[in-house]
């Protein structure tokens, strides 16, 4: 016999319903994964439940987790830049085990003698998301008669093998940059002091060795474990020093820029056609292929992607007063907040969206605008950021280079 067809209503009615119980299952699956990973990320221990909680490192960009049985206390050493406040110490719960962590120790030699001070390292472990980093647990003595046990995150310039050396538990910032020197600085995560002889108690080699054998010991290894690290993708980016060095900024891979003439004020820009019109999209970020910079006094065409600019306050020539003042007075300009530079240095962010073609080719052409002010004593670099119509927002990378901007 004839088959009965269905209705078409039928089988659309059919596809939504599929449609609604898949989405419903996607629904359903995705709030198990956020329930499974808020509670593998607030209890660590199910049989004590012991809520461990993230310290996140502002200048580093690192983070790591502690019980929330040990407390954060004053901090415990002192960072020898005055203008750094990254640091915290733990105390555990008894009190007998601190550990700080401080992202600007600088300036600390290896000082030591033919005999000592005397490492003698019992574990090395590798951290799983540090690449490079690893927990050193060791005791140094000074004498061959008291010993002094510590745990510290080092790297393989840190002391990683039993033998006579310097006693400096510090690793290398991949992130932070001492707003004093510009210089990478060096980082204390660890239960002694700068030197692994300091802020730890005195025992015999024996008491020494059980120390690490303890509860809380234990612990302060776990958390150490669990720093989280990621490689500084700018630090390997173009380095770029203006003219007069007045800045200096990391300009990221696959960029392509002009610096328009010389001079201590000379511009660093580019255009929305590219420099010789080669790359209609200069601001993309292309990793491993290294930043270009060419020397121009050409025009060039199009209408500028992005600008680097030093204003001098001293000079009257530049009339930089007048485009300070212009950040609050320019019609449709908004502040957007602000954020940080690696190096601790504040960067105001405008935006502005202009959608209306001006009557005058001086005004603002449609497009989108993003204005970044970081300014010092002396003066201030404006970075212009615009899109025309169709270009490509790249601004969270501008935002990324301008990150790595000193002014010095």
């Amino acid at each position: 016999g004839a088959k009965a067809k269905r209705h078409p209503l039928i089988r659309i009615l059919a596809i939504i319903l599929l449609g609604l119980f898949l989405s419903a299952g996607i629904l359903a699956y995705r709030y198990y994964r956020f329930a499974s990973d808020s509670r593998a990320t607030s209890i660590s221990d199910p049989a004590q439940h012991t809520v461990w909680k993230t310290y996140t490192s502002s200048d580093e960009k690192a983070s790591f987790r502690y019980p929330e049985t040990w407390k954060t206390v004053a901090s415990c050493i002192h960072s020898d830049d005055a203008n750094n406040s990254d640091h915290v110490c733990l105390a555990s719960p008894s009190g007998g085990i601190k550990i700080s962590w401080v992202t600007d120790l600088s300036g600390l030699g290896g000082e030591h003698s033919a005999n000592y001070p005397y490492n003698t390292i019992f574990n090395k472990t590798a951290i799983a998301k540090a690449l490079g980093l690893y927990v050193i647990s060791g005791t140094t003595t000074l004498d061959g008669k008291t010993y002094h046990p510590w745990i510290a995150v080092q790297d393989d310039n840190g002391i990683v093998s039993t033998g006579v050396q310097g006693d400096v538990a510090t690793f290398t910032s991949r992130w932070a940059t001492n707003p004093t020197t510009d210089d990478l600085t060096g980082i204390l995560f660890s239960t002694t002091g700068a030197r692994t002889s300091q802020s730890t108690t005195a025992f015999t080699k024996a008491q020494a060795a059980a120390w690490f054998s303890g509860a809380e010991a234990q612990q302060a290894k776990t958390i150490m474990l669990s720093l989280v690290d990621s490689p500084n993708p700018a630090a390997n980016w173009y380095l770029y020093v203006s003219p007069g060095f007045h800045y200096s900024v990391r300009l990221p891979d696959g960029w392509s820029l002009s610096q328009n003439c010389t001079g201590p004020y000379a511009p660093l820009e580019t255009s929305y056609t590219g420099y010789g019109g080669q790359n209609t999209d200069p601001l993309a970020l292309r990793s491993g292929v290294k930043a270009t910079v060419a020397n121009t006094c050409f025009g060039k065409d199009g209408a500028p992607l992005v600008s680097f600019q030093w204003y001098d306050l001293n000079n009257p020539l530049q009339d930089a007063q007048k485009l300070l003042a212009s950040f609050s007075t320019t019609p449709g300009l908004q502040k957007k907040g602000s954020f940080q530079t690696n190096a601790g240095q504040t960067v105001e962010k405008y935006y502005m969206n202009v959608t209306t073609p001006p009557q005058d080719i001086m005004q603002p052409q449609v497009g989108i605008y993003y204005d970044y002010l970081i300014q010092n004593s002396t003066g201030f670099v404006w970075v212009l950021n615009f899109y025309p119509p169709g270009a490509v927002d790249r601004h969270d990378v501008v935002e990324e280079a301008i990150e790595t901007l000193i002014l010095h």
